[in-house]
């Protein structure tokens, strides 16, 4: 799964999509990361849901900062700040037969807030 990312700083939208897709696809979401991308080391996510223990929630996009129906928050949500660069990503279950695991990134995980918008961040070597 490919995961963008889209509207205002204070409340952006995860997409889940089909790797290539540009229609959102639903998903049966387990657990939802995020972490700011040049943090020291070790880093802790700025919002994380869900767990090994709860059932997956189905959804096509979820708010940052508003965990699906039934899924724990283990981490924040710590407010996002612009010109921050921050790494989304996500596992689960397809849904649909047949039901496999997925891990989710893709090239719109990685964003920047910038100029009023989310826009993918440039990957420099490390």
């Amino acid at each position: 799964m490919e995961i963008a990312i889209a509207g205002s700083l204070e409340s952006p939208v995860i997409t889940f999509s089909k790797h290539g897709g540009d229609r959102p696809e639903r998903v049966c979401l387990g657990r939802l990361y995020v972490y700011e991308s040049d943090a020291p080391a070790p880093r802790s996510p700025v919002w994380e849901i869900g767990d090994l223990e709860t059932e997956c929630a189905k959804v096509t996009s979820v708010t940052y900062g508003r965990a699906p129906g039934g899924i724990p928050t283990s981490a924040g949500p710590v407010p996002l700040k612009a010109n921050t660069e921050y790494e989304f990503s996500g596992t689960g279950w397809t849904g649909r037969l047949p039901n496999v695991p997925w891990y989710g990134e893709g090239p719109g995980a990685r964003v920047i807030f910038a100029n009023g918008g989310w826009r993918r961040a440039q990957l420099t070597a490390r």
